[in-house]
């Protein structure tokens, strides 16, 4: 095998891990030239993976993505090995969907990143049980600016799964990192989430000593982890003066007009009293809503600016809507590396 076949499958690993749909999945050259011992190698690192026994992903994705490779290697008249079949087969007599699954960010010699989600997009209310493109892309952006972020005290609004706050922590070295949400199965999730990736580095913390709304923590000999339920309404003067918060951030939180006042509220509150800059990404599902947002947001005296989207490297996310990330802050716009351009 080459080295080109083994990052084209290293590629299709990570996009199989991830679950990136079969219609923008990026086979590169792999229909090329697939010779059986590249279709031994190739079913042993997806489907065949061991750690989807203990972390499964969604079987019925599992099914289409073997099927998606029969039919292309048939088409080409190919020969197929018969691992192929068999892992088609162990996969279609998987047991029935169950309520949540797994999706795995993998990197080239680190450990993954596993975050367990809903099988459903909505559930009990709340859009905060699924992994969203905006948050890959913070994540991504994290990691670009992961010397910014260095010993630095972050808030992360609207956590949901933890991807954004789990990536800093592994990546950034920050001091705190406070994940925060208002939804009790989001917190459960959550906490599983932030167990599954980090108990190697850090330990459970005395809650006796903590205050409301800290609801988990979790220390380590340089960083300290919180859990907070948080609704932006109870983000005040209080709030503010009683945290060290260098860094506010956000992915998804976007979406619906009528919480832009709480929402801006607070951010208001946060860069009065603690100076913070406020770091979001959106997906542009509609225009009209972002547009809405940016300019409550210039209506309130607020500095905004628009940040460049990283490139794709450590993450990957399909480009069918775009992610757009943006920088709220008080003064002249802190140098990000990456580049940023004026809001107009």
């Amino acid at each position: 095998m080459t080295d080109t076949d083994g990052n084209t499958l290293f590629f299709i690993k990570k996009q199989f891990m991830y679950c990136v749909p079969l219609k923008q999945f990026n086979w590169k050259n792999l229909f090329e030239n697939v010779s059986i011992d590249v279709q031994e190698v190739l079913t042993n690192n997806t489907v065949n993976n061991s750690i989807l026994i203990k972390y499964p992903i969604k079987a019925s994705y599992q099914t289409a993505f073997l099927k998606f490779i029969i039919n292309n290697l048939e088409k080409k008249k190919t020969e197929i090995h018969d691992c192929v079949y068999e892992a088609l087969g162990r996969t279609m007599a998987l047991p029935v969907p169950s309520a949540y699954h797994f999706k795995h960010f993998i990197f080239q010699n680190l450990d993954p990143i596993i975050i367990q989600e809903s099988t459903n997009i909505i559930s009990s209310g709340t859009t905060g049980l699924s992994v969203w493109e905006a948050s890959v892309v913070l994540s991504e952006w994290c990691i670009a600016n992961r010397e910014r972020l260095k010993g630095k005290s972050i808030l992360e609004l609207g956590s949901g799964l933890g991807l954004t706050g789990i990536t800093i922590s592994r990546f950034c070295n920050p001091k705190i990192i406070r994940f925060s949400d208002c939804h009790q199965q989001v917190f459960d999730i959550l906490s599983r989430n932030i167990k599954l990736n980090l108990e190697n580095t850090l330990s459970t913390s005395d809650m006796s000593k903590s205050e409301s709304p800290v609801i988990q923590k979790f220390v380590s000999d340089n960083q300290i982890v919180e859990v907070l339920k948080l609704f932006w309404e109870e983000i005040d003067e209080n709030f503010c003066k009683s945290k060290e918060i260098d860094y506010v951030l956000a992915a998804d939180v976007v979406y619906d007009s009528s919480i832009f006042p709480v929402l801006i509220n607070a951010l208001k509150l946060l860069i009065y009293y603690c100076n913070v800059t406020v770091i979001f990404a959106c997906t542009q599902r509609n225009p009209e809503t972002l547009e809405s947002f940016l300019k409550t947001v210039v209506d309130n005296s607020l500095s905004l600016t628009k940040l460049n989207v990283p490139e794709q490297k450590e993450f990957i996310w399909p480009n069918d809507v775009p992610v757009k990330i943006f920088c709220i802050h008080r003064d002249e716009v802190k140098d990000f590396n990456i580049g940023v351009s004026q809001v107009e």
